[in-house]
């Protein structure tokens, strides 16, 4: 470091020799004094390139906002030119969100599924009976099993049947949703 240095001169010695000898060097108090100045120069520069970046900043955002603001009145000039449109869009949007609350509610009451819960009901009542019953009454479980056998096999049938209804509706619902969807982004499309 430049501080730290100092000038050195060349002595000769009386028998023929020379060697170096320290001149000049900064006092302790020279050198605090420097090292202040570099302080204050750093904190300076530092100042200096904050004040810069934050008025980029400045500028950057100020852009940003009149390119927001020129892009909300091209915007609202665009559907003010076509006003009729928008409503429709709106219109159409609100009879679909209609349609996709009665398929949801659909969803939940689809008429096989009243049947296979009480097919499911009859199954669990059939097992509780045969347990019930005791080791010695064989021909009766045989009877009850062959009524749990048919049982089991109505009850997965139902369940097939409201899977597929369930999924039909769910089909539709997607379809409606994917409509919502094109039609929200048409309304916040920018312009």
């Amino acid at each position: 470091m430049a501080i730290d240095s100092c000038s050195w001169k060349r002595d000769y010695s009386s028998y023929g020799g020379s060697y170096w000898n320290k001149e000049w060097s900064l006092s302790d108090s020279a050198k605090q004094l420097r090292r202040n100045k570099i302080a204050e120069y750093n904190a300076e520069i530092a100042r200096l390139e904050n004040a810069k970046k934050e008025e980029e900043r400045a500028e950057e955002e100020a852009k940003r906002k009149a390119e927001e603001e020129e892009a909300r009145k091209r915007f609202e000039e665009y559907w003010a030119e076509h006003a009729e449109e928008k409503k429709t869009l709106e219109g159409e949007a609100a009879s679909l969100k209609a349609q996709v609350n009665e398929l949801k509610n659909e969803l939940e009451n689809v008429p096989e599924k009243a049947e296979k819960d009480e097919a499911s009901k009859q199954l669990r009542s059939l097992l509780v009976k045969r347990e019930s019953l005791g080791i010695f009454k064989i021909k009766e479980k045989k009877a009850v099993q062959e009524e749990l056998d048919t049982a089991s096999v109505k009850v997965k049938t139902l369940e097939g049947k409201v899977n597929a209804a369930q999924k039909a509706i769910r089909e539709k619902i997607d379809s409606l949703n994917k409509r919502i969807n094109e039609i929200n982004d048409e309304l916040t499309k920018a312009r």
